[in-house]
């Protein structure tokens, strides 16, 4: 009731409304009763979505003012020459495209988070190509602090951070969905590179498939469309691959 109704509100994103709906996979197409605050959206007007959007603008400005103030601190220690800066997020939001919040999708809105790096060996002011993942990060940092002695599941950048050069090594990304309430939701898993998206959920007729050349805000689902069949068995088989090398028991 405090919340001032008379301030200029943001657009909702083009992406708010899709009639591709029906052509999802149950889940997300139920995903509303799977979630207390996605089934409290599920009411919402397109202003809802307006003030939803706003107040997560404001919660963005109070980071960045904070990050402002670390850096400031930096500075006034004397610590700022020396110090490399890595600044990531475990998520995105849903942002009024497909949804809100995050929950068990693989959309771009909730998937594709910011990474800056800044100091001491990293060339700045570029913006790196490719396929970056978050599992990425630990073998990148380690590696730039000189300690990297061991594999992990990610690969490091640091040769793209020094500018040697201008694209991230990997040829996909993965991520995974994990049934965390114990068959309260339907574990999933994606692959994706720069072309296609694939999505994959354990239950019957569940799989998505996106042009991402052409519809980047994941408006068209191309899984069931027959011209896609070879481009479909290609990703499911990437999936497979993936899933057999990690050791996934997806």
């Amino acid at each position: 009731a405090d919340f001032p109704l008379d301030r200029e509100l943001p657009p909702l994103p083009e992406n708010f409304e899709f009639d591709d709906i029906k052509n999802r996979p149950p889940f997300i197409q139920y995903l509303c009763c799977a979630h207390r605050r996605l089934r409290h959206a599920s009411r919402w007007t397109p202003q809802d979505y307006q003030y939803y959007l706003y107040a997560y603008y404001y919660y963005l400005n109070m980071v960045d003012k904070q990050i402002g103030e670390i850096l400031q601190a930096l500075e006034e220690s004397g610590k700022a020459d020396n110090t490399a800066i890595f600044f990531f997020a475990d998520h995105g939001e849903g942002m009024a495209a497909h949804m809100v919040t995050k929950y068990g999708v693989f959309y771009e809105e909730s998937n594709r988070v910011p990474f800056f790096a800044c100091g001491p060996g990293i060339a700045g002011g570029r913006r790196i190509g490719g396929m970056f993942s978050l599992l990425d990060l630990l073998p990148t940092m380690l590696d730039h602090a000189g300690i990297l002695n061991q594999e992990f599941a990610g690969t490091s950048q640091l040769a793209s951070l020094k500018g040697a050069c201008q694209r991230a090594s990997n040829d996909y990304v993965a991520s995974e969905w994990h049934d965390e309430f114990r068959d309260y939701t339907i574990p999933g898993r994606m692959i994706c590179d720069e072309n296609f998206k694939y999505t994959c959920y354990l239950e019957p007729d569940s799989e998505e498939l996106f042009d991402l050349r052409t519809d980047r805000l994941e408006k068209k689902n191309l899984a069931r469309l027959p011209e896609y069949a070879s481009v479909l068995e290609t990703y499911r088989q990437k999936l497979k691959e993936h899933v057999s090398r990690t050791n996934d028991d997806f």
